[in-house]
């Protein structure tokens, strides 16, 4: 690589690698997106080009037809997404992982629950991280 350049690396994936990698990401570090944020962020790509101040564009995993076809088709889906869903929410953001239950990690949904009956939010526990008011700043 020489002085100057500037690549962009552009990943796009399928769709089963994409919700492979999105329950991971969820199973392991607790990380959820909701899906409306997921759409509006699809609606919102735009593949880089040349023009856009790179001197090297790559695309790691489709080849380069390929994603910027994949690109045009995620976009247009997530478009089609908003219009139907307006001002729509997405799936509600899970607590952390160490707050939940062992039975509310894995697939996404709680069994046993009725119709109608709420999950309980569990808040963490532990202390502030606000400084004491009042004090002159010393233990």
């Amino acid at each position: 690589m020489e002085f100057g350049t500037r690549t962009c690396m552009t990943i796009v994936t399928d769709e089963e690698t994409l919700q492979q990698r999105t329950e991971k990401r969820e199973r392991e570090e607790g990380k959820f997106v909701p899906v409306a944020a997921v759409n509006e962020m699809r609606a919102n790509f735009a593949c880089p080009e040349l023009e856009d101040g790179f001197t090297e564009l790559q695309f790691a995993e489709l080849p380069e037809a390929e994603a910027r076809e994949a690109i045009a088709r995620l976009r247009g889906s997530a478009a089609d997404w908003k219009r139907r869903n307006p001002g729509a929410k997405g799936n509600q953001a899970k607590g952390r992982l160490e707050t939940r239950d062992a039975s509310q990690i894995g697939k996404g949904s709680i069994k046993g629950k009725g119709k109608g009956e709420k999950d309980e939010v569990q808040k963490p526990r532990g202390r502030s991280r606000s400084p004491k008011r009042g004090g002159k700043g010393g233990f």
